[in-house]
């Protein structure tokens, strides 16, 4: 759902307190799609909102400098992912006149504050008594009941099939309307389909495809990723969002900067350069504002923080479930929600290695990685064996029985 923004430009609340307004309803963009041919991912969802943007009845709204995304925290839009993170920084890469983008989760069991979630309800009463057959024309079993199909013909009958019962719930959500907004129903087909009609107007579904490639260069080393073509230019990539990114437990922040030298920035000049001033620098710890206190059972509103004394130094996420630390390097400004999150983060971004006992990172190849002091910790004690890293040693020594009894 794209929010629409109102004409007023404020309001108040119970206490008298002056809020910013912002709309509650909005056109609706309603992917239908088959979990058996297409994941639920986060690449997949970047791609719609991409494609969205191409749609006169949400182009307005998009091609503006500032957006939120709110969505639930399910894993394919949660921001403790890496994955995730990375994919809102190519939603910002690609909408080129976005110049601040706030993408967050409600807390856990407040999801039904979800604008979405509002929709729902209408949506199914649209479809309330549709029967869709689990059987193709003519055909008197479903395909799975088919014994005589191979692998491949009982897969291409059941996208046939998916495809059909997926045009009629694009018929039957064709122009209706939620409260005045319209639905916009889109059928993205089980076959590998990179375009989609809408119109008579042929439009682009799938602005990216390397879902596993980015996938797999979070978990590899960087000497594997400095001799993949492939990762070295995610990493580039990644090298470039994490300049702008501000990571917490429940949002992520994206803002673009005013550095001379930054590829992106120059290229897409800021639109809104008083309001990005008006907020906390990087310096300062945030990108954003985190919620702050105010009276009992409340907190500040964003023109209360505004109006006040700025802050020296601010701490998304302090004191919430699940957040481990946060990154001690300048400027940077990441939340950790795991002992993992905290190694890729310093391995990939800052280019050094989490000292595991200490607490600490120690930059690679530097002092604390000497010859001697490594080899203690990957060669085989039985065998006299030498691996590249700890793991590849505990991984041979548990195949050949050479660990130590205790």
């Amino acid at each position: 759902m794209v929010v629409k923004h109102p004409n007023v430009g404020k309001t108040t609340d119970s206490g008298q307190r002056e809020h910013l307004a912002y709309g509650q309803t909005g056109p609706v963009g309603l992917f239908n799609r088959a979990c058996m041919f297409h994941q639920s991912i986060i690449e997949k969802h970047v791609n719609d909102l991409l494609y969205m943007s191409e749609l006169p009845v949400f182009r307005e709204e998009l091609e503006k400098p500032m957006m939120v995304v709110i969505s639930d925290g399910g894993p394919d839009w949660s921001p403790l992912s890496a994955l995730v993170t990375f994919y809102y920084g190519r939603l910002c890469k690609e909408l080129n006149l976005l110049d601040l983008l706030v993408a967050a989760t409600n807390a856990p069991g407040h999801s039904v504050l979800n604008p979405i979630e509002h929709a729902w309800s209408p949506i199914s009463a649209e479809l309330a008594g549709l029967v869709l057959p689990d059987r193709l024309p003519g055909v008197s079993q479903p395909p799975a009941k088919q014994s005589t199909l191979s692998e491949e013909q009982r897969r291409e009958k059941e996208a046939t099939l998916f495809d059909n019962n997926l045009d009629v719930l694009s018929n039957v959500l064709h122009k209706k309307t939620l409260d005045t907004p319209q639905i916009t129903p889109v059928k993205v087909p089980c076959t590998s389909s990179t375009t989609v009609q809408v119109g008579g107007v042929e439009h682009k579904l799938e602005h990216y495809s390397d879902y596993d490639q980015v996938k797999r260069y979070f978990k590899v080393g960087i000497s594997t990723v400095y001799s993949t073509p492939e990762l070295a230019k995610i990493d580039k990539e990644w090298q470039v969002y994490c300049k702008h990114i501000g990571k917490r437990q429940y949002s992520v922040v994206y803002r673009e900067c005013e550095e001379r030298g930054c590829s992106h920035c120059s290229q897409h000049p800021i639109e809104c350069r008083d309001v990005l001033r008006s907020l906390p620098q990087r310096q300062q710890g945030a990108l954003f504002y985190p919620p702050l206190p105010a009276e009992e059972g409340h907190f500040q509103t964003y023109l209360q923080m505004k109006a006040a004394v700025p802050t020296p130094q601010f701490k998304p996420s302090e004191g919430l479930c699940g957040v481990t630390g946060r990154c001690s390097e300048p400027g940077c400004c990441w939340v950790f929600s795991s002992a993992a999150d905290r190694e890729r983060h310093t391995r990939l971004v800052h280019r050094k290695k989490e000292s595991r006992k200490r607490g600490r990172s120690e930059s690679e190849g530097t002092a604390g990685s000497s010859p001697a002091k490594k080899a203690k910790y990957t060669t085989c004690s039985v065998c006299d064996r030498v691996f590249p890293t700890p793991h590849y040693l505990n991984k041979h020594k548990k195949e050949m029985g050479h660990m130590k009894k205790k």
